[in-house]
């Protein structure tokens, strides 16, 4: 990844690399599968947006539920899969 970096050039280091390392390591410590690794991402910027911007993912309260919904629906079917212990 780092490799790949522009060199002698402007570049957004957050939306290029900071959200992709910290959501690779946050999914390798959690066990959460590489195929599914942009969900907490999206669930994030769900979580937090705006309603109101209009580059919002959501643009009013139901489909923020909706969507944050299925995260938690998501999470507690990990939840049967993971290797952490509820103790």
């Amino acid at each position: 990844m780092l490799d790949s970096l522009p060199r002698s050039e402007v570049f957004d280091w957050v939306e290029q690399n900071s959200i992709s390392l910290t959501t690779m390591l946050l999914n390798t410590l959690s066990d959460y599968p590489f195929a599914e690794r942009a969900d907490p991402t999206h669930w994030s910027d769900i979580a937090i947006c705006n309603v109101n911007d209009p580059d919002a993912p959501v643009h009013s309260k139901q489909p923020r539920f909706d969507k944050l919904k299925k995260m938690a629906e998501a999470m507690a079917r990990r939840c049967g899969t993971c290797r952490c212990t509820n103790s």
